[in-house]
């Protein structure tokens, strides 16, 4: 990690003269986006600098981006407050071309909440609800990410109409609109609302949850169950929701059960699928995925695993995650 620790990051908001500020503004962003290519392997985003400064205007604290113990494996932190820290999620398999999305970990919490699929939506949001509650901007940001003044309410839809519609989708507002519905009784509305917050955020559990639960308020149990396996198929710090109630509503007896179930697909060598013909490569990543699954389920600490997923991910031939990891 040299020339990353304790380099230049400041701790507060850039509350300096200008030419001093724009500086030290400036400095931030360089190691943020030295960090994110060299050691993440990662494509910046666009508007890092804006990004910083959204989250500066915030209430948080810029930090180091290489202080990662302690927190989830491929969480890069970015900033922090009292109530935990946010940061870029680095996927240890992402699709090709996919933004680096936002993410929010919670002081005490080993899973980790999704806030926006990537930085250039995160700035919108933060624009329109600013537009929304007719405050000034409090952030410079280039001309294409400015809201016009007024521009949510003349609109005529609502503040979070605006942001799904306008901007991009984002879960918390999903299960704003679902509540929305559900108040109103308009069970329909509130049903397609709460699966779309699920098909919207491939990879993340949290959205299957929230639609299992409103099913399960609305007497479907069958769809409830069914909503809940899934979830639990998806990787588990991605919940957002009690491990031990998904459990129950998927259908097992108690959380015991569930997390020996973690623990034997974690443990699993899986030589005979090897033997039927699957990659080693993949049966590899399949066993990082369950390592991390049980991790969460038993309530480890992600810092004593990361030796054996770094390993799991070299056989399976994604270095990449692998050298982050030991980084």
């Amino acid at each position: 990690m040299v020339g990353f620790v304790g380099v230049g990051i400041s701790g507060g908001r850039c509350r300096l003269q200008r030419q001093d500020r724009t500086a030290l503004c400036a400095s931030n962003e360089a190691i943020f986006s030295e960090y994110l290519e060299i050691v993440a392997n990662l494509k910046a985003p666009k508007y890092l600098r804006s990004l910083l400064d959204v989250l500066e205007a915030k209430g948080e604290k810029i930090g180091d981006p290489s202080k990662r113990a302690g927190l989830h494996p491929f969480l890069i932190p970015i900033s922090s407050d009292e109530e935990g820290t946010t940061g870029f999620l680095r996927w240890p398999t992402p699709p090709p071309d996919m933004e680096v999305p936002i993410v929010r970990n919670a002081k005490g919490e080993m899973g980790l909440t999704l806030l926006s699929t990537g930085a250039e939506n995160f700035i919108k949001r933060h624009m329109a609800e600013l537009d929304s509650a007719a405050k000034p901007a409090d952030v410079s940001v280039p001309e294409e990410l400015q809201i016009g003044e007024g521009e949510v309410e003349s609109l005529g839809f609502g503040l979070e109409r605006y942001i799904i519609l306008k901007i991009g989708p984002f879960p918390d507002i999903y299960e704003g609109l679902t509540r929305f519905h559900e108040i109103k009784g308009d069970t329909q509305s509130a049903l397609v609302c709460a699966e779309r917050s699920g098909v919207a955020f491939p990879g993340w559990a949290r959205g299957h949850c929230f639609h299992s639960r409103l099913l399960q308020r609305f007497n479907r149990n069958s769809e409830a169950r069914d909503a809940a396996r899934y979830a639990l198929q998806l990787p588990l710090w991605t919940l957002g929701d009690n491990l031990q109630e998904m459990g129950q509503i998927a259908g097992y007896q108690d959380e015991t059960s569930l997390r020996k179930i973690f623990k034997r697909l974690a443990e699993d060598m899986r030589e005979n699928e090897i033997k039927d013909g699957k990659p080693k490569e993949q049966v590899a990543l399949d066993r990082a995925a369950y390592l991390m699954d049980y991790t969460y389920a038993a309530g480890g600490s992600w810092d004593e695993i990361k030796d054996e997923l770094a390993a799991l991910y070299n056989e399976g031939m994604v270095t990449d995650s692998a050298s982050f990891l030991k980084s």
